[in-house]
């Protein structure tokens, strides 16, 4: 029964042969294979081993890959817990040695008891069970209920369609669905999905392990949200949740596709026209054993179908005259119904009494409703879900499901063994059964296979998309081609032997800019350089745009003149845009009659006559290897990224995450995290620390900048130590003033309440005693207790403004207002970046006028002129207004005697309020236009966040609920709210409220503590909803 490979010539191909150094530990990709010597293996060579009948010895696994369960509660992720209790693993050998694969053993699968309904299976005495879930309501309905349709009135017991909500909403907990829908304004219902209609998906988040929110009830079912956006009707008392045992393959991809081609400096892509992966194993008991490329999951591979006929004006039920589907011979169901031929599978009079339900009107119909499948569709054996289904050419219609070979149907048909025939009656021999458990067999798989139109495995690129990331599943993304084997519930072994790529793939013209790209009828993929104009023709077209940019190019804008929705696709590669940023960073904009596509605010592309905005569906986003992707570990971490862009994953455990400069996506995870976007200069940003400290202790306030700044800078230079500026700083008017007329104990309880922020203990004699003494001054008082572990431990966070970083992100106005004034142009992201620093290491204005002065913008803005016109262009350029009489004889006579420079006038005009004034919307919107310099997503648990220079996003999710702190935020700065249900931003601005020096966000559990902030400073056009 072994499936034989359709590419029999292939381009290319490569095998992979399975050993325990592929099976993975953590969702931080931790494989066997790279445990260093003194670490925790995931495979415990030293224990016991477990024999097969065969000899082969088993070694049990630790991995993060199960779960944690309680009755009536829920499932837990594990965590590596060095248990060695997930399953076990050995390598299968030849004789003389060599790796002939892995045998693999699962441990048993975990569950828990629920409350009637809310479970996926139902267990009866001896904890035996049938699967009681679905995703197909007609598959429900059959099985709990007499009804045809939702509402049916024939029907002597109707299911109970009127779902109460779990949530951690609280607005929506406990509230009927239909009533959340019905009232939106209210509830703060809104579209989450951006799928255009408001239901029950939009009140969801994906759940498959809690059983305490983000589930729907009602005394009949309950439903929860799949990953993939399906819904799964569930109405059992009991759940499921197997240990897996993952395994990772990479093998190489031809060189030529990362080769840089000398003529253009590009990479080539090719377009993969046939791709098969070729699995040797044995075949499994588990149909949910995973075959995961690149770590795709594909529920579009389905396989063969069942046959039938279509019959186009039935109606022998009286129905009315209407096209259904009918079975063409006898077959059997899994539960041993026979479907006669003639059987409907699919009837339109049902999918219309689906349309007009009250179950569709909340969003609860499944696709098989409203499309008019029945029951026996779905669980009629005629089917043959591990088989591809050819056309008359041979060419696949289908190919198998993306799984290892098992004797089970799965879905619908659960534990219900592939019969030979299925048209044989239940129950089989065993010599009808089509597949052995154990047996060795071949699964080849069509990599192809795609529910879009295009597939991200038909372009080179995308099989190198991400990587140097580890995803979300714990799959190693490299420049080869990755696959994951998700083993589940095997208890008896399973062998898998080795895997083999075959390819079929053809260079695809890199077309340079500007020229015009013609497609055939076929399906084609049109590459262009930037300012092309496409015409695909027939077929579904992938279009890349301005291959080889990135994602600061200020985009030259191609056209697609016959762009059709659901069929063509945008191609963007490398230019910085995935799934997480794609709301902030795409822009889409109908003008005339023509849909304008924008990354980050310049124009990439314009699609003629499309007047609706495409979903991110229709694009296809694919980015190579970033410059250093971090990833921390579920333990606490330091993670340092790189001057260029980085994608930095904490993870779990308390994490330090220093973006180091550049446009960075910097990922907390669970637990409490500190994350910076900018550089860290270690010498300047410690004193300037010590120093912030020092005005705490000192005065308990924040410091003045020139003050901080100074004394920051003689503490590098050396020129004074603590003790020092402590003396200073009760020598000075203020340090007079406030302790000249303290007591010694008054003293020392100042110190205690302003460095350590508590009242003095036991230690309060011990210090008075010693100035009292003479022992120590009051300086080495202040200086010990501004430098002390436990106030440098209870140091604030807005000391960070008083970093370099904090000083650059500072000098923004004034960068922008000197350049502004010097060039009469706006400065891009790397002429602020470096103004600014400039500035926070001590450069005054003039010194950067000057320098600036001296460029070609600024001669050819102000060469040639006189000084009175130098005057009056300055200030229309920089003031935006004409020069008044004062200033018009004022700065050319002292031009004009020597006694003013040119850049003396620009640096005094820049700092003046009719600059800052006359400049600020123009800041604020050119600031806006750069784009998005770094997201910050804190996660779950406790956070603090500093974006630094330009324009940062920070993204609070309210299923990641904490109490965060926000450092430094700046007028173009983004605040994304993501699944509160908010509708407007004034909705979430609503939830702030000034105290202190401080604006505080509170709301479903999350608290979000702007430090150092005005609720003025907050408007609603920072905020995403």
């Amino acid at each position: 029964m072994a499936d034989t490979p359709t590419i029999t010539n292939p381009t290319y191909t490569t095998t992979h042969v399975f050993s325990t150094d592929d099976v993975t530990g953590t969702f931080d990709g931790l494989t066997q294979g790279d445990v260093l010597p003194g670490e925790a293996p995931v495979v415990d060579f030293t224990a016991t081993p477990m024999v097969t009948k065969e000899g082969v010895m088993l070694y049990p696994v630790d991995s993060e890959f199960g779960f944690y369960v309680t009755d009536f509660v829920g499932a837990e992720e594990k965590i590596r817990d060095y248990d060695y209790a997930e399953g076990w693993v050995g390598d299968l050998t030849g004789p003389a040695g060599e790796q002939l694969g892995i045998v693999v053993s699962d441990a048993p699968t975990d569950s828990f008891r629920t409350p009637a309904v809310l479970g996926t299976w139902l267990s009866g005495l001896g904890f035996n069970t049938v699967k009681a879930s679905t995703e197909h309501y007609s598959v429900m309905q059959n099985i709990l209920s007499d009804q045809k349709y939702p509402d049916d009135p024939d029907a002597v017991y109707q299911l109970d369609d009127n779902l109460i909500l779990l949530s951690q909403n609280p607005d929506w907990d406990g509230q009927y669905v239909s009533d959340l829908l019905a009232d939106p304004v209210t509830y703060g219902v809104t579209d989450r999905n951006d799928d255009g209609v408001l239901d029950i998906r939009d009140l969801l988040n994906p759940n498959e392990s809690t059983i305490e929110y983000d589930i729907a009830y009602s005394s009949d079912y309950s439903v929860t949200l799949k990953d993939d956006g399906k819904l799964l009707y569930r109405w059992g008392n009991t759940v499921k949740r197997p240990n897996d045992i993952r395994l990772e393959a990479t093998m190489d991809l031809p060189d030529e596709w990362s080769d840089t081609d000398p003529d253009n400096g590009l990479i080539p892509l090719y377009k993969v026209t046939a791709a098969e992966l070729v699995t040797n194993h044995t075949i499994t008991n588990n149909p949910n054993d995973q075959i995961r490329p690149e770590d795709f999951e594909n529920e579009a591979a389905i396989g063969k179908l069942p046959t039938y006929t279509i019959i186009t004006d039935y109606n022998l039920d009286g129905n009315g005259p209407r096209e259904v589907w009918v079975t063409t011979d006898d077959y059997y169901s899994g539960d041993g119904t026979l479907y006669p031929a003639g059987t409907i599978l699919k009837d339109e009079w049902l999918a219309q009494q689906a349309a007009v339900s009250s179950l569709a009107a909340g969003g609860l119909a499944s696709e098989d409703l409203l499309e008019g499948y029945t029951n026996a569709w779905y669980t009629t054996m005629d089917r043959e879900p591990f088989e591809a289904d050819f056309d008359a050419n041979g060419d696949y219609i289908s190919g198998p499901r993306w799984r290892l070979q098992t004797d089970k149907y799965g879905q619908d048909l659960p534990g219900v063994v592939i019969p030979i025939d299925p048209s044989d009656p239940l129950p089989i021999t065993s010599d009808e059964v089509k597949y052995e458990v154990g047996a060795d067999d071949t699964t080849v798989i069509n990599l192809l296979d795609w529910g879009l139109p295009v597939s991200p495995l038909s372009i080179s690129a995308g099989w190198q998309n991400n990587s140097g990331l580890v995803s979300e599943n714990g799959l190693n993304m490299t420049d080869g081609f990755d696959v994951a084997f998700y083993v589940k519930g095997d208890i008896k072994p399973a062998t898998l032997y080795d895997t083999t790529l075959l390819m079929e793939y053809e260079e695809i013209p890199i077309h340079d800019e500007a020229v015009a790209i013609n497609g055939t009828a076929e399906a084609d993929h049109l590459v262009g350089q930037g300012g092309n104009t496409f015409t695909g023709g027939d077929g579904d077209d992938l279009f890349v745009l301005s291959y080889g940019k990135d994602g600061d190019t200020v985009f030259a804008t191609s056209t697609i003149n016959d762009f059709i929705d659901g069929e063509d696709v945008i191609g963007l590669i490398d230019l910085g845009v995935n799934d997480v940023n794609f709301d902030s960073k795409i822009t889409q904009t109908v003008v005339g009659g023509n849909l304008e596509i924008s990354i980050d605010g310049n124009r990439i592309a314009v699609l003629a006559g499309v007047t609706e905005e495409l979903t991110i569906e229709d694009f296809l986003l694919i980015n190579r290897a970033s410059d250093v992707p971090v990833d921390g570990t579920s333990g606490d971490d330091l993670l340092v990224g790189t001057p260029g862009d980085n994608v930095i994953d904490g993870m779990e455990g308390n994490d330090t995450i220093l973006g180091q400069g550049g446009e960075d996506v910097l990922l907390g995870g669970a637990g409490d995290d500190e994350l910076l976007a900018e550089p860290v200069d270690p010498v300047f940003d410690a004193a300037a620390n010590q120093v912030f400290r020092m005005y705490q202790t000192a005065f308990d306030r924040l410091p003045d900048r020139p003050g901080h700044f100074g004394w920051t800078s003689a503490v590098v230079a050396g020129t004074l130590d603590l003790t020092d500026m402590a003396q200073a700083f009760l020598n000075s008017a203020e340090g007079v003033s406030t302790y000249g007329a303290l007591t010694n104990t008054e003293f020392v309880t100042a110190m205690y309440e302003n460095a350590l922020d508590r009242a003095p203990d036991g230690g309060l004699a011990g210090w008075v005693a010693l100035l009292d003494g003479g022992t120590w001054t009051r300086a080495d008082v202040m200086a010990f207790f501004a430098d002390s572990r436990e106030a440098i431990a209870k140091t604030s966070p807005v000391a960070l403004e008083y970093s370099q970083a904090g000083y650059q992100q500072d000098y923004t106005d004034e960068a922008y207002r000197l350049y502004v004034g010097v060039t009469g142009e706006e400065p891009s992201v790397s002429v602020i970046e470096s103004l600014t620093m400039d500035l926070a290491e001590g450069a005054t204005m003039l010194d950067v006028a000057t320098e600036l002065f001296a460029s070609d913008a600024a001669t050819a803005l102000y060469g040639g002129t006189t000084n009175v016109e130098f005057v009056e262009l300055v200030y229309q350029t920089l003031l935006e207004r004409g020069a008044d009489p004062v200033a018009l004889s004022l700065w050319p006579a002292q031009l004009d005697a020597g006694t003013m420079t040119r850049p003396q006038v620009i640096s005094i005009l820049a700092k003046g309020a009719g600059a800052v004034n006359a400049q600020a919307d123009d800041l604020l919107d050119h600031m806006r236009a750069l784009g998005q310099d770094d997201l910050l997503v804190g996660g779950a648990d406790d956070d603090l966040l500093f974006g630094g220079v330009l324009s940062d996003t920070f993204q609070f999710d309210a299923s990641e609920p904490g109490n965060d702190q926000v450092v430094g935020v700046e007028a173009w700065d983004m605040i994304e709210f993501v699944g509160f249900g908010y509708g407007t931003a004034a909705e979430a601005r609503a939830n702030m409220s000034q105290v202190g020096n401080d604006v505080v966000f509170t709301d479903q559990g999350e608290t979000i503590v702007y430090l150092n902030t005005a609720l003025g400073e907050i408007t609603e056009d920072m905020i995403l909803v």
